[in-house]
Parts: structure tokens; C-alpha cells; sequence
């Protein structure tokens, strides 16, 4: 709790009721005659529904919001045999989707429940899919097949993937050569739009981060800790990374971007790689991933709200 000795010198402003998310504005409430300020609150990993298959290496329409995700293909035990069935989550619990045309593992995905992409991966390395709520059909295909470990984001028809040398932008039917990453990484964590995209860590094991404007990179504040197969949801001006590895065993540690800088945020409750993320950094998910073994457990993220203090004036 803050102190007034701590406040002295700020601007405080008289109100008869609680503003809304003024964050680091000190006010005094006339009706209930206390000095309070808003402050950021504590983010948090809380467990949620559980996948009906526990898989690792899937991917998942980047796009989603937390109540309305979709996570497809990836791998299970024995011997890391690929799958092509795809699950939809509405923020609490999974029900099973449309199957992929074709098995496949370490893809991408961008897009939203409804409108989701496919766009290559082990054993699809060319291949693109589009979701359309029940059922996959195919787009154009993809020039390159070194995406077959690439990460992408965006919308069904506005999306980018990339790995270490390459970059390619899908308008909904074909794919064209976009700016070359900086960094030469694969399997990082990836979010943002076509015109706005944003990428932190990868293989080999790295710190680095990374924007994309739709032409080109620029490399942007690393992030705190080292990490590959980490999950990534958000903007260019809010993301979140969680866990990744490195290998062969996941971390829990999670960072929040502010547009600037990387900051420690809430750690997951189980450490894990090779998972998928989507969402906001208000209101994001991880499913999925490698604990030992696949798992199928998801995690919802709430991120740090604006809340109200009173300020003890003593």
C-alpha cells in the first residue's frame, strides 16, 4: 500500500466516483472521502478444459480470441506419430472439429475459429488449409518448403509465416515473398497481423525478438530469458511469451512486452515446450505441448487490469 509520504508533489484530483482506468492517477473520492490511485494488478495461469488428444507440435488459428481458439495436428506417443484431428475451445472446455486433408506436425496456423489457416508443417511442408468453422479445404500452396517448421499469425486472408531465411505473405488464395528475418530462427512464438507481426525466440535457443511491418524486420529489446518452442499471443505493443524450452524440457517462465521492454509476468503452472498460444495479453491460452510426454492441458491467462488501491494516509 502506498503511503501519502510516498505521493507528495502529485497532481491529486477531486471525484464523487471511482474514475475507470486512469492507471498511475492519484485521486481523492469525495463521496467516501479516501486518496486512491489505480495501479496494475497481478496477471495469472489459471487450469482449464482439457484437450481431447494430448499432443505437442500442433498448431493453432493465432488470430482466436481466449474464448473461441482452435489448436490442429501435432504429434503423439509412440515414436512422435503425427494426427490431423483438429479441436475448438470456447475458453472452458474442447469439443472436436474437422479433420485436416493430411496428418502433420510443427505446423502453423493463423486465423480464428471460424477462419482458420493451415500453412505448412512436417509431412504438409507446402501445404495450405483454410477452416471455415467444420471443415478444411485447400489454399494455395507455399513456395518453400523450410516452413515446415515455420510460425505464423494473422488472418485467413492477410497472414505471414517465417522461419530462419524466409518470409511469405498469404491474401487468401496465394502466397508472395515478404522480408527476411534477422534472426534466423525457427520454432519461436509468434503473434500480431500481416502489417504488424511480432516474433521472440526460436531455434537455436535465443532471446532475440523481432517486428514485422509487412515489408520488412526490425529487431526490437530481447527478451530476459533464452527460450525455443515458447508460445506466443498478442500485439507489437502487448504480447505474451510462455514457457518454451530449453530442451528437451519446458519452463514456466513467462514475459509481457510492453512495446518497449520485456517484463517477468505470472508463471505457468506446468512448465512446457512446443505448446500453442492464442489470445490477448488480457485474456490468452497455451494447450497442449511437451511435460515429459504430450499433454493435453490448457491454461487461461489473465493479464495485469487496472485496479483501485486506497492509499493509506497516515
Amino acid at each position: 500500500m502506498s503511503t501519502y509520504k510516498e505521493i507528495r508533489g502529485s497532481t491529486i484530483t477531486a471525484v464523487d466516483s471511482d474514475p475507470t482506468n486512469q492507471l498511475g492517477e492519484i485521486f481523492y473520492n469525495n463521496t467516501s472521502r479516501t486518496l486512491k490511485a489505480f495501479n496494475l494488478g497481478t496477471a495469472s495461469w489459471t487450469s482449464s478444459g482439457s484437450m481431447s488428444t494430448a499432443r505437442a507440435g500442433g498448431g493453432v488459428a493465432r488470430s482466436a480470441p481466449q474464448t473461441a481458439s482452435l489448436l490442429f495436428g501435432g504429434y503423439v506417443p509412440p515414436g512422435a506419430t503425427a494426427v490431423n484431428n483438429t479441436e475448438e475451445y470456447n475458453g472452458s472446455s474442447w469439443t472436436n472439429g474437422g479433420l485436416l486433408p493430411g496428418v502433420a506436425r510443427n505446423c502453423a496456423g493463423a486465423g480464428t475459429q471460424t477462419a482458420g489457416l493451415f500453412c505448412g508443417g512436417v509431412s504438409q511442408s507446402y501445404k495450405t488449409y483454410e477452416y471455415d468453422g467444420s471443415s478444411w479445404t485447400a489454399g494455395g500452396d507455399l513456395s518453400n518448403i523450410a516452413h515446415s517448421e515455420g510460425q505464423a499469425a494473422g488472418l485467413q486472408t492477410a497472414a505471414f509465416i517465417h522461419n530462419g531465411s524466409y518470409t511469405e505473405e498469404y491474401n487468401g488464395s496465394s502466397w508472395t515473398n515478404g522480408g527476411a528475418p534477422a534472426d534466423g530462427k525457427i520454432q519461436g512464438g509468434t503473434s500480431g497481423t500481416l502489417t504488424a507481426g511480432i516474433s521472440f525466440g526460436g531455434e537455436p535457443i535465443s532471446n532475440v525478438a523481432e517486428t514485422y511491418n509487412g515489408t520488412s524486420w526490425t529487431s526490437i529489446a530481447s527478451m530476459n530469458n533464452n527460450r525455443q518452442n515458447n508460445a506466443g499471443f498478442g500485439t507489437t505493443s502487448s504480447a505474451v511469451s510462455a514457457g518454451g524450452g530449453p530442451p528437451p524440457s519446458g519452463i514456466n517462465v513467462c514475459e509481457i512486452y510492453n512495446g518497449a521492454s520485456w517484463s517477468t509476468t505470472a508463471t505457468l503452472n506446468t512448465a512446457r515446450s512446443q505448446m500453442q498460444g492464442s489470445g490477448s495479453s488480457n485474456a490468452g491460452m497455451v494447450a497442449g505441448g511437451w511435460v515429459g510426454s504430450p499433454t493435453n492441458a490448457t491454461e487461461n491467462f489473465a493479464g495485469p487490469a487496472p485496479n483501485t488501491v486506497t492509499i493509506d494516509t497516515d
